[in-house]
């Protein structure tokens, strides 16, 4: 796979969250082949969206090109990102001269593109997403999408973008009855832990999001030994006064 800027990662350790979404997420992706496929995932920030799309595109053969939608949503970078990953060489700083390099290959050879943040995208790139899928639909081997964002109001917005739709997720944050049957299964600290603890962390911090709970697991770890493999009430005082430290400090 081939990365633009960033990807997200498991941790250290941590086993992937295979939930009904996340397994949808994987199918999707791993499925992939090049043919033409436009796949939605959208849920709120941290349930669990990009880490399952990287996690597929990891396990597939196929070559699978990674980018985010840049901070600031801006269309000339998010092309460059996207140019850099399909490529895999630097991008045109004239974002017209990019699309044209892009159009070129995707009319010659298959592509399977995951776009990140896709809620912060513009308008126009997303228009542009649209052409280049029916360019490479019309005259090439096919171009397949994975967009992934935070909610539905983007793709709500663009009509045109979601008839093309062969398949949306939807990911939302864990219940706690969800938290407590999922999360012992995801790192080895909480094989045997009270569920009483997971409980606690998830109300007062985590709250069903997966991207939480990665952090969360970070901040345990750092505070153990390599020897130490269990959670107790001491572990998540230490932890989760280390991360509302660290959030104090970064506003």
């Amino acid at each position: 796979m081939k990365v633009a800027e960033r990807t997200p990662s498991l941790g250290p350790g941590m086993r992937l969250l295979r939930t009904e979404p996340c397994n949808d997420i994987i199918g999707a992706v791993a499925g992939l082949t090049g043919e033409g496929a436009v796949v939605a995932i959208t849920g709120s920030r941290g349930a669990g969206k990009s880490t399952p799309a990287w996690f597929a595109a990891k396990q597939t053969e196929a070559a699978v090109r990674y980018a985010a939608v840049t901070r600031d949503g801006r269309f000339a970078g998010t092309v460059q990102r996207l140019h850099v990953a399909v490529t895999d060489g630097p991008a045109p700083a004239d974002s017209f001269v990019a699309f044209e390099e892009l159009r070129q290959r995707v009319v010659v050879e298959p592509f399977r593109i995951v776009i990140d943040d896709a809620h912060d995208a513009p308008g126009e790139l997303l228009d542009w997403v649209c052409k280049l899928w029916r360019l490479a639909r019309r005259t090439g081997p096919g171009l397949d999408v994975v967009l992934i964002g935070t909610d539905d109001a983007w793709l709500a917005a663009a009509p045109h973008l979601r008839g093309l739709l062969q398949q949306w997720t939807t990911v939302r944050a864990l219940t706690i009855e969800e938290v407590v049957h999922f999360i012992p299964h995801v790192h080895e600290i909480y094989a045997d832990v009270d569920p009483k603890q997971l409980v606690r962390v998830d109300d007062s911090y985590a709250h069903g999001r997966w991207d939480a709970w990665a952090k969360f697991t970070a901040a345990v770890r750092r505070g153990q030994t390599d020897d130490e493999r269990t959670l107790g009430p001491a572990d998540v005082d230490r932890a989760l006064d280390q991360l509302r430290s660290g959030a104090r400090n970064a506003r």
